[in-house]
């Protein structure tokens, strides 16, 4: 049996996914609020730490800073979470956790002596045609990738499951932390570049699509939906193809995480088939057919599905409703669900030609479409973004060089002058003893250098020919100059000439009550 390899969110977060905390196969976006960000997040995943559920990002502003799950600033997926620059003391990481689809989820690793590599890519979400932008429904938007050109770049589309060979890559960093069990686990995470919003944001032509030819067999699907039918039909055509020698407990262990992919396919929150798990549906006949000795399809299906905890806990006992049968009765069960074994041998069933899968999709509710096709340019106004986490490994077959993660929660790049962005605390102290005698305890640390043409021409200006209006004649003899200059005198001055301006410009702006709150300093003594 094959290993498949999944992303899942940051291990940390998991028993908030399996709550619906956060989504569980998606990427999680961390926020920080400090420069020490990375000593923040290696302390948060450190045994004992704070864990990450503090840091997930959510919707905050000036007057309202913060994170974390269960707080005021989670709201629902289909709103954007905003992401403030670096200038206003925001740094954000995209996390996930690269593992093997087994009992437990270990880590997979990854060999750069092999040229396997991660990374996380930025995809846009433009909406399609008049329809309304929302995350949480694909079908609403066509995702983009952005393609480096110099010194920009544009926005091409991009097929969902599959990167694009020139698609910028960013980078991500590994870092260990405690699992369930105590032992070591792996975390990748990666820092998300919100201060490239200005060359991300300008509306440039969208590239028109990529024509070639695909290398991923799930593309000639147009409906997104069969993407993952496809792949769960594929893995019980795995179990009917399985070696007479194979691992029966292998075995079992596979066909239990498809037929968790299935039954959510089918009746999970994200389902498209809702109800049909449940006892009397009549959606899919097929899924009465028996399964085990005792119980249905639609009944092993439901069970399997509630025992998503079993992903979790290595060496526990096999979960139902795979546990204690044979391969070949599984193998017979698969049969009587309509799919028919991927044989060269003999009669070939590719998955979208299966009993199961054709009678699946006609029964899906009709679905509209987006076109990705041709050039355009993009939609004004906020543009909305995901990340999504790639593991890329060349050597391997085709269909299996890439796995790309679901997006992440959808984001938007605040603007610089963004009126929600929190701002970082300056504090500038004035010099407290302004007479003569206090200022001339400081030193004259600031040297300006000035050329002999710019000399001459500063000594034709003095106090008597602008008060004249007059220019007086340059010195014959000229030479440069070094001048050296207080610092706190000059921050006085330039405080001097900011009121003043403030005050001229006052006339037109009516700024003076928004530009600054004066409280009394208490007198020492």
């Amino acid at each position: 049996m094959r290993e498949q390899v999944v992303w899942r969110t940051a291990q940390p977060l998991w028993a908030d996914g399996l709550s619906a905390g956060v989504g569980f196969e998606r990427p999680a976006l961390l926020r920080f609020a400090a420069d020490d960000f990375m000593e923040q997040f290696a302390a948060a995943v450190r045994p004992g730490g704070a864990g990450l559920g503090p840091l997930v990002a959510g919707h905050e502003s000036w007057q309202r800073p913060g994170a974390g799950l269960g707080t005021i600033h989670e709201r629902g997926p289909a709103t954007p979470v905003p992401l403030f620059q670096p200038v206003h003391g925001r740094f954000y990481l995209v996390t996930a956790s690269l593992v093997c689809r087994r009992y437990g989820h270990p880590d997979h690793a990854t060999f750069p002596d092999r040229d396997e590599s991660v990374s996380f890519v930025l995809r846009r979400l433009v909406a399609s045609g008049s329809v309304a932008l929302d995350p949480t429904d694909p079908s609403t938007f066509v995702e983009h990738a952005w393609i480096p050109a110099g010194d920009g770049g544009v926005w091409r589309p991009a097929p969902p499951g599959a990167p694009l060979a020139d698609e910028a890559r960013l980078p991500l960093f590994p870092i260990t932390t405690a699992g369930r069990d105590g032992g070591p686990r792996r975390l990748l995470a990666g820092l998300v570049p919100v201060s490239r919003r200005e060359i991300y944001e300008p509306v440039p032509i969208v590239a028109p699509a990529d024509t070639s030819p695909s290398i991923d067999p799930l593309a000639a699907l147009a409906d997104t939906r069969l993407r993952v039918l496809e792949t769960v039909v594929a893995g019980m055509q795995q179990v009917l193809a399985a070696d007479a020698a194979a691992d029966a407990a292998l075995v079992r262990e596979s066909l239990f995480f498809t037929m968790v992919d299935l039954a959510l396919w089918l009746d999970g929150p994200a389902g498209f088939l809702e109800g049909s798990l449940a006892t009397g549906s009549t959606v899919l006949p097929e899924l009465d057919r028996r399964f085990g000795a005792t119980t249905t399809w639609r009944r092993a299906l439901a069970t399997a599905m509630t025992g998503e905890t079993a992903l979790f806990e290595q060496g526990r006992a096999e979960p139902a409703p795979v546990a204690g049968l044979t391969p070949s009765a599984l193998r017979a069960a698969i049969r009587r669900l309509g799919i028919e074994a991927f044989s060269p041998g003999g009669p070939t069933f590719f998955p979208t030609q299966t009993t199961f899968f054709l009678h699946a999709s006609k029964i899906l509710p009709p679905r509209a479409f987006p076109s990705t096709g041709g050039a355009a340019a993009l939609p004004a106004g906020p543009a909305v973004y995901a990340a999504r986490c790639l593991y890329e490994r060349p050597r391997c077959a085709r269909a299996e060089r890439h796995k790309l993660s679901t997006p992440s929660r959808a984001f938007q790049l605040a603007p610089f002058y963004d009126p929600d962005a929190p701002a970082r605390p300056v504090r500038i102290v004035m010099p407290v003893d302004t007479s003569p005698g206090g200022l001339r305890k400081f030193p004259r640390s600031v040297s300006m250098v000035l050329s002999a043409e710019l000399r001459k021409q500063m000594a034709r200006v003095s106090e008597e020919t602008l008060r004249d209006g007059t220019v007086g004649t340059a010195p014959a003899v000229g030479f440069g100059m070094v001048c050296q200059l207080s610092v706190p005198i000059i921050a006085i001055c330039a405080l001097m000439l900011l009121m003043i301006i403030v005050a001229v410009l006052n006339i037109v702006f009516f700024w003076v009550p928004l530009l600054k709150v004066c409280a009394p300093v208490p007198k020492e003594g």
